[in-house]
């Protein structure tokens, strides 16, 4: 057996330094140097900043990289395709084995595969979750101010979007593979290496791997175990040929530093038992994902060294490789987003996070002496009486309305103006919407309240925005007439345009408005603002309506000039909400679903409605909505003057 092994081992040498110049074989002087000292982020991308910039150093991109590079969208790997293109110019190299890697995947489907078993498994999660726990959901929870049917309601939502997610990812495959894969294959062909005598190596490949194995001598022993599907294809000694290819070609070219680009996080590449690194106040938000600083293995740094003459070596994965590019400034927002794992946080935690950020995103709002100070360290409740002067009559309602177009309101103004001030951090609506606070609105302080706070979310104030959307999630929590007041208030914002009324209603939290317009407390709302409007100027596709009307729905299809017919227009309730030829570039659908040619029926439609205040669930079912439809490059949503004609011809 060592005989054997000695054997082996004589022939890997041979193996390693095949092909290089007499001089650059063997540098015998070069030691085994064990590390002992700390990493720390600083200092790690300090290094590699200054080594990928050198003139001297090559870098090598791994299978594991381009693969996981596929499944980004085109701007996050722009990002990093461009950076590297600037930054290393010419000295950016694909080893034939990782290409021929990244083939065998391509053509294995991979993560078509993946995809496919995440779309299976959301669906599977969303219908036996909600069948199971419904039973159990039909009551309330301390802690949780939602009555039971709103509880159902969430439940059933959120398990609808878990399906619309697998839905997603369902489509990834057939909408975006060809054209991300078609860009990383050109990317490997561009940087792909010279060719090297792989296939001579192969000859004694089995007796090296054997030898390096039994010694544990890296890369590529924790594969040593590796089966392929079928009993075939295992590719244990894949790393070892990887790594043989950089040592052969930067020996050829006298490399004095290589940067392995790949995210194979095992301890035959990276150096084992090392500690996370101290992380900044940044990091920490991602610390839970972020493994230890990827040192390579000593022995892969000796063998460089002494193989090669390798001075330098360092690996990058994709989270570490992330940090730098923003730590040096370099553009690449969407390949951190992509690249960072992050935990998604509890409820309570994001809802403090997403009030807090929209706290500081609210500038040059200072509070106002309004005599109301929020009540911090005592639990809060929302009101259950509605204060006197508060009416919901036709009459009192039209009063009311008339008068939230003003600038100001004596009694609500000053909440409003201490909700949206910068120094009521972390505070929830029932800090503010107390029993003292509206003790002396009446119905005229209670509609201009909605509508300011509707207005401000409409012009980009982002703490109002969640709190108009907290102000619809208690909604059915909320004294009666108080409510069909302020959801008055909202319909002022959401569609009113001085003395006419919007085409297109856009606000962030317009669905959760409309999904309301069933409940008894809207109604009066409802049909108080109808009746004031009737006679107004302008006209959106759709108006809130209590009765919740069904809408028609009458695709315009065109003969099939391939596999899917070609879709030329769309009604909405006898109304056109898609025109042949679209001016505006954002609506047009070419842009609206890019890289495809071919889409869902039922996705367009969504997307329409989303775009122009309809509400999706009122549509009469049509056939064609599960139809693959194919759609000209002009093709696109109707702007607001081809709704206005489309409603005068309709008239």
């Amino acid at each position: 057996m060592i005989k054997r092994l000695r054997r082996a081992a004589r022939q890997g040498t041979h193996w390693l330094t095949a092909g290089r110049s007499r001089e650059h074989q063997i540098n015998s002087a070069a030691p085994l140097k064990i590390p002992f000292e700390k990493d720390t982020v600083e200092g790690y991308i300090a290094s590699l900043d200054a080594l990928i910039r050198a003139p001297g150093t090559h870098v090598y991109v791994d299978t594991s990289f381009l693969v996981w590079l596929t499944a980004l969208g085109c701007e996050a790997r722009n990002e990093f395709t461009g950076w590297l293109r600037a930054v290393a110019a010419g000295r950016v190299h694909v080893p034939v084995w990782a290409a021929h890697e990244y083939l065998r995947h391509h053509m294995g489907n991979l993560h078509g595969k993946k995809l496919k078993g995440i779309e299976t498994a959301l669906n599977d999660l969303a219908n036996n979750t909600f069948n199971d726990l419904r039973p159990y959901i039909d009551t309330s929870f301390t802690g949780d101010s939602r009555s039971p049917a709103e509880i159902i309601a969430a439940t059933r939502s959120v398990l609808i979007d878990v399906k619309r997610v697998a839905a997603i990812a369902g489509r990834w495959t057939k909408q975006h593979y060809d054209s991300n894969s078609k860009a990383i294959i050109e990317f490997i062909n561009e940087c792909g290496l010279p060719s090297a005598p792989m296939l001579d190596w192969m000859g004694d490949i089995q007796s090296v791997e054997e030898a390096r194995f039994e010694g544990r001598i890296p890369p590529g022993f924790q594969d040593r175990n590796k089966s392929g599907a079928n009993g075939g294809g295992a590719n244990s000694f894949g790393d070892l040929m990887f790594w043989k290819e950089i040592l052969h070609h930067a020996g050829q070219r006298r490399a004095r530093g290589v940067v392995v680009i790949s995210n194979d996080g095992k301890n035959d590449w990276v150096m084992g038992g090392l500690d996370q690194p101290d992380l900044d106040a940044e990091l920490k938000v991602i610390a839970s994902k972020l493994p230890p600083i990827p040192r390579p293995q000593p022995m892969l740094e000796y063998e460089a060294k002494a193989s090669a003459g390798v001075q330098e070596l360092m690996l990058v994965d994709r989270k570490y490789l992330a940090i730098y590019l923003r730590r040096t400034g370099v553009p690449s927002d969407r390949f951190f987003g992509s690249a960072i794992d992050v935990t998604l946080p509890s409820p309570d935690r994001e809802d403090e996070a997403i009030r807090k950020q929209a706290r500081d995103q609210a500038t040059g709002r200072t509070s106002v002496a309004s005599g109301i100070e929020p009540q911090r360290d005592t639990p809060k409740h929302l009101p259950v009486d509605d204060a006197s002067g508060i009416a919901d009559n036709p009459l009192a309602l039209r009063l009311a309305f008339s008068a939230s177009s003003s600038d100001a309101n004596e009694k609500s103004g000053p909440l409003l103006d201490h909700m949206l001030a910068n120094d009521a951090e972390g505070l929830g609506l029932d800090a503010f919407l107390t029993k003292e606070a509206l003790a002396n609105w009446d119905g005229r302080a209670a509609v201009w309240f909605g509508r300011s706070l509707g207005t401000r979310s409409i012009e980009g104030n982002a703490l109002a925005t969640t709190y108009t959307t907290d102000l619809l999630g208690v909604f059915e929590r909320l004294p009666p007439r108080t409510a069909t007041n302020l959801y008055l208030g909202l319909l002022a914002s959401a569609y009113v345009d001085g003395s006419s009324l919007k085409t297109i209603p856009r606000t962030p939290w317009l669905p959760r408005l409309l999904a309301l317009q069933g409940q008894p407390r809207a109604k009066g709302a409802i049909d108080a603002f109808r009746n004031i409007v009737a006679d107004w100027p302008g006209r959106p596709v759709y108006l809130p309506d209590a009765d919740r009307p069904a809408l028609s729905v009458k695709p315009l299809l065109a003969k099939a000039t391939g596999t899917a017919p070609r879709l030329t227009g769309l009604q909405i309730g006898g109304i056109g909400v898609i025109v042949e030829a679209q001016e505006d570039a954002g609506l047009r659908l070419a842009n609206r679903f890019p890289g495809v040619t071919t889409v869902v029926l039922g996705d367009v439609v969504k997307d329409v409605c989303n775009a122009l205040g309809i509400p999706f669930d009122q549509l009469m079912a049509h056939e064609a909505f599960e139809r693959e439809v194919a759609f000209g490059s002009t093709v696109g949503i109707a702007a607001e003057g081809d709704l206005r004609n489309s409603m005068e011809d309709q008239s």
